[in-house]
């Protein structure tokens, strides 16, 4: 399948999408989030997460893949996002147990207050 240039609607459109789902859904109203266009070489976008300071960088790939729906590929980072402290507290070299705990915690948290919008709107 043939790759292009990444254009500035494409990203624009990305970040908009991302940020639906990460704050409007998930609830990251506190977060900063930092974007940028990389080459990313094997994936159309990244996200580093860092909970303890309540930031995201999430990196799109300047080549655009066809075959990769852009809003799929927005969701699938920002539910990422969801999982970014668990993956942060993995990366470390010495966790307490505790840690591991609130992390899944506060996911939980996140996903049941997920839910409950879904059931409402639906």
């Amino acid at each position: 399948m043939k790759s292009r240039k990444t254009t500035q609607k494409e990203f624009s459109k990305f970040k908009e999408v991302f940020l639906h789902w990460a704050v409007d859904v998930f609830g990251f109203v506190g977060y900063t989030f930092f974007f940028e266009l990389k080459n990313l070489e094997d994936r159309q976008a990244e996200i580093l997460v860092l909970p303890n300071f309540c930031k995201a960088h999430i990196d799109f790939n300047t080549i655009r893949y066809p075959a990769r729906v852009l809003e799929d590929v927005a969701l699938h980072e920002a539910l990422h996002l969801l999982t970014g402290h668990v993956d942060y507290l993995n990366h470390e070299r010495f966790v307490i147990r505790n840690e591991v705990v609130e992390a899944e915690e506060a996911l939980v948290c996140r996903l049941e207050n997920i839910i409950k919008k879904l059931v409402k709107n639906a």
